[in-house]
């Protein structure tokens, strides 16, 4: 689990979620989520057909505009990310706020120190 708080002008680089960052080998969520929390900037989730081991680039996607309450849940493995807001936010200082979660099939929890996810 984890969450954003962002600027309505900011999006989120396109990315294949991965247990520990990716460290040690690519290890996809069975399903990740995005739980729209607050709705008042921002622009939408872009999830596409594209997965890490595909030997082409994507040819299809799906925008889910941010409302709030909306859940968007999608085959983990797949290249996803958010699009930055255009023009001007529906509210003054407007944040697009999310909360997401993954679901997985086996994960490792570390004790290391090193930053990243699954740590306790």
């Amino acid at each position: 689990m984890w969450a954003h708080n962002r600027p309505h002008a900011s999006g989120h680089q396109m990315h294949f979620d991965s247990d520990d960052e990716g460290r040690g080998g690519v290890r996809n969520p069975i399903i990740s989520t995005v739980l729209c929390i607050a709705a008042d900037g921002g622009g939408p989730s872009l999830v596409t057909n594209q997965r890490l081991d595909s030997s082409h680039l994507a040819d299809a996607g799906w925008l889910a505009h941010p409302k709030t309450k909306r859940l968007v849940a999608f085959d983990g493995r797949v290249l996803h990310g958010v699009v930055p807001g255009k023009g001007f936010s529906r509210q003054k200082g407007g944040r697009r706020v999310t909360l997401m979660f993954a679901f997985w099939k086996n994960i490792k929890v570390r004790d290391e120190a090193t930053p990243g996810s699954a740590r306790p």
